[in-house]
């Protein structure tokens, strides 16, 4: 990979996978930053490594902004990717910036009412990260079935925070 890194011509993906194994590496921190950075500059929007970014970006505490702000840039590019939308919702938890997550969840979820339900399942998931497993059960009980590909989702979801609850006999319902 090292000897393909150093062309002009290199592909994105190789750069990113360069740069992943030197930021294994000790003292490899500012050549993976600048490799990740070529990466950038050599990708097509959609394709910039925003998560790989700010996974490396996040292991330094002084630099946790600059990762939030790349998990949030790679969540609002894939709107549909509710990984990447989980990815940011944890590093807010982390970085203790949990209004902030739960006002682009919930924007995320009314944005795409009546066509999905698989931003409402992540927004569910992010109260049952702060504790708050009664609002994610509350959420998903209230959920329309408008998607039939993320009904199946919802239902499983539904399903295990009932059981997270000991609300057994109504978790027995969905089966």
């Amino acid at each position: 990979v090292a000897g393909w890194a150093k062309r002009v011509d290199c592909p994105y993906a190789l750069l990113v996978m360069h740069a992943n194994l030197l930021a294994g590496q000790p003292d490899g921190r500012p050549a993976a930053w600048r490799e990740y950075l070529r990466a950038t500059r050599c990708a097509d929007v959609t394709e910039v490594p925003f998560r790989e970014l700010s996974e490396f970006v996040w292991r330094d505490p002084e630099t946790r902004a600059l990762a939030l702000g790349f998990a949030r840039i790679g969540a609002c590019l894939n709107l549909t990717d509710e990984a990447a939308a989980l990815r940011y919702a944890h590093l807010c938890v982390e970085a203790n910036a949990r209004e902030e997550c739960l006002r682009f969840l919930t924007e995320r979820t009314e944005r795409f009412a009546g066509k999905s339900n698989y931003p409402l399942v992540s927004l569910a998931a992010f109260h049952d990260d702060l504790a708050d497993r009664k609002q994610a059960i509350e959420l998903l009980q209230h959920a329309k079935e408008t998607d039939p590909r993320s009904q199946a989702w919802l239902i499983q979801e539904h399903f295990r925070h009932l059981m997270g609850a000991g609300r057994f006999d109504e978790a027995e319902t969905l089966l």
